[in-house]
């Protein structure tokens, strides 16, 4: 198979390089963080309505402190798709939220912006995520906001 490459004289090893290192640097690309870049806070992977999640916001953003924080959700591609609905809130971490907002993206990639909660505690303050899977299970989870955050991929 390489000597049908010899018509590219010179070029033929940085083509093959080249040709080569295409599938790898995609697999990495893959892994990033698609809306943040690198250092991203990430909360998770835990299981909501069946589906593995990943919560990430801006390593520089403190949702605790920012008026407004831009949130992804993430799953793998496969069993991201077996998910109808994504809303997040922020509300005090004894009750689920009132107001919902709902999540937009493709599937896998889904962001939303969330206004930050004017609680009289903030120390109480916790994410909270609804997720409907198309088979109609629902769940609920929360995140205390507070609490130490995973960093790294999941």
């Amino acid at each position: 198979m390489l000597s049908s490459l010899d018509i590219l004289g010179a070029f033929k090893w940085p083509s093959v390089l080249a040709i080569s290192a295409v599938p790898v640097v995609s697999y990495f690309a893959s892994w990033g963080d698609w809306d943040s870049g690198l250092g991203a806070a990430l909360y998770g992977p835990e299981a909501v309505a069946g589906v593995p999640l990943v919560l990430s916001h801006r390593a520089d953003a403190d949702p605790l402190r920012d008026d407004t924080v831009t949130w992804a959700v993430r799953g793998c591609e496969t069993c991201a798709t077996t998910l109808r609905r994504v809303r997040l809130a922020y509300a005090a971490c004894e009750a689920p939220p009132v107001q919902w907002s709902h999540a937009d993206g493709p599937a896998g990639r889904a962001q939303v912006e969330l206004q930050r909660a004017e609680l009289r505690q903030p120390l109480a303050l916790c994410l909270w995520i609804d997720a409907e899977a198309s088979d109609g299970r629902r769940e609920q989870r929360r995140w205390p906001l507070a609490g130490p955050v995973k960093k790294g991929r999941p």
